[in-house]
């Protein structure tokens, strides 16, 4: 189906298949029309997008994205948070009561936020952690995951580990061994944080040496992700 996406600031992406003048704006107010749209469903970010620096979302965007989903369309949190990450901005969004839908982890995860049955799963290669956590500690760096509503890592005073805490309202939980519970938990994505130059490099010889078996990338300068391989 016909679809838009909210990206980068408040505007609209839309699909070339309809004609964007469908959605009508009215400039003096800054609001939008839904009644006569043509479009089924909005895929919107967080970070960057829809959640400003302070972690909050304007009220006219709030108010917009319920008015779309009260004419019909389809609102979708697409995110690279885990999953309980979004639920601040799903509540906020009354997802639940309106049926929305969550897709969290890059993709890893969806979920009918209404039923809150979980569409799709995929997660990470556990083979592949004790390299991941090696690969840390040789160049100096924490490692995290995310695993239910916590956050797991060997390093819980680490500034970069601390910002993930905050930005998902997820608690941080020590650990002594991230390895074991990295793998006990099933994780969807692994992330090592450090400053921005060494983890560039990182990146590279990680995408070399895990090429096939997961995805490599920064999020955030600050942020390498590991995921899956075709998230």
């Amino acid at each position: 189906p016909p679809y838009a996406v909210l990206h980068g600031s408040l505007k609209w992406n839309v699909s070339p298949l309809r004609n964007p003048a469908t959605i009508s704006q009215t400039s003096k107010k800054n609001t939008f029309s839904f009644t006569s749209m043509n479009y089924k469903l909005i895929a919107v970010d967080l970070d960057g997008t829809l959640v400003r620096s302070d972690q909050s979302i304007s009220p006219r965007t709030i108010d917009t994205l319920i008015r779309a989903q009260q004419a019909g369309v389809k609102v979708v949190v697409a995110s690279g948070r885990p999953t309980f990450g979004t639920t601040y901005a799903a509540d906020i969004l009354r997802l639940e009561e309106l049926g929305g839908y969550v897709m969290s982890y890059n993709g890893g995860e969806i979920y009918d936020w209404q039923t809150k049955e979980r569409l799709y799963a995929q997660t990470l290669n556990c083979e592949i952690i004790p390299y991941l956590s090696k690969c840390a500690k040789e160049h100096g760096m924490a490692i995290m995951t995310y695993a239910g509503k916590e956050v797991l890592s060997e390093d819980p005073n680490n500034q970069y580990v601390q910002y993930s805490s905050m930005r998902n309202r997820m608690p941080i939980r020590p650990t002594n061994n991230f390895v074991d519970a990295a793998q006990k938990a099933n994780v969807v994505k692994c992330v090592i944080v450090g400053d921005p130059t060494p983890l560039q490099n990182l990146e590279f010889i990680m995408r070399k040496d895990l090429e096939g078996k997961a995805g490599v990338f920064r999020s955030e300068p600050f942020f390498l992700e590991i995921v899956p391989s075709g998230i």
